[in-house]
């Protein structure tokens, strides 16, 4: 049987931590404010179910790396991702970047919280990881590795899946390569904060995204194409009719499959 290109659709569940968890990086007060917060409870509430829809209607299951401190907020929602048979993912508990922990066992405390509160609502702990931020700390990679995780998608050094390796120090697990190219967050993500660049118009992201698709569906059948996507950015409505323009566009090019991370990931082991 011929290899097939591998197309991975992922989300980032951050809801209120996307906010919550930048007070150290801005002044401490987005847990009171409101309307900030309103922008992850609609990611939970209203992006999501949008999300699965729209995945249900092509027939697509999706990896979901969720914050533990999301799934205790949200557990509904949760159980409805797993219900729908997409695999949900460790991303952290407070989606702390991890490079802001100094001790070992408070952020392993994180990584294993996390793990206690999804198989408590799944019935089974995830095999996937992804940091929050995607960044690790100097603890973060012997923790992951001791946690018994199948597969990684933090790292950007390739486009193709590999080992997780590093500074050299190789592991057993599987990485599933991901980059700021083939993320929401850079093009859309706002807050009254930290206004950042001007939004692009959906039409321009979808030509990057397709773009990228196009190179590494042509150079290699190696190459794997990781989206990722937060449902408070992509589930809006003018992002989301584009977020089906590209699904429709992936789906005409032959010999091409979309996988779950972990599906991928056990393929490859």
């Amino acid at each position: 049987m011929a290899k097939k290109f591998k197309i991975m659709l992922t989300f980032d569940v951050d809801a209120e931590t996307l906010w919550t968890a930048r007070d150290a990086n801005v002044d401490g007060k987005n847990t009171i404010r409101p309307s900030m917060l309103s922008q992850g409870s609609y990611g939970a509430n209203v992006a999501v179910p949008r999300i699965l829809n729209l995945l249900e209607e092509y027939d697509i299951k999706g990896s979901f790396f969720i914050p533990g401190e999301v799934a205790e907020l949200h557990p509904e929602m949760v159980e409805k991702i797993h219900r729908k048979g997409h695999e949900i993912g460790n991303h952290g508990y407070s989606h702390t970047c991890p490079d802001l922990f100094d001790d070992y066992e408070e952020e392993r405390k994180e990584y294993e919280e996390t793990n206690c509160v999804l198989k408590e609502i799944t019935g089974s702990a995830p095999k996937g990881f992804r940091a929050p931020s995607w960044e690790y700390s100097r603890n973060t990679f012997d923790i992951v590795k001791k946690m018994g995780f199948t597969y990684d998608s933090t790292m950007m050094g390739a486009d193709s899946m590999g080992k997780l390796e590093v500074f050299g120090e190789k592991s057993d697990l599987v990485e599933i390569p991901i980059n700021w190219t083939l993320d929401d967050a850079p093009f859309w993500l706002l807050s009254s904060q930290d206004w950042g660049a001007p939004m692009l118009p959906p039409s321009a992201v979808y030509e990057i995204w397709t773009e990228e698709f196009e190179f590494l569906y042509q150079e290699s059948v190696d190459n794997v194409f990781t989206l990722t996507c937060h449902p408070q950015i992509i589930g809006r409505p003018s992002r989301i009719r584009m977020y089906e323009r590209l699904i429709q566009f992936l789906k005409k090019h032959e010999n091409v499959e979309f996988l779950r991370c972990i599906d991928a990931a056990e393929q490859y082991a």
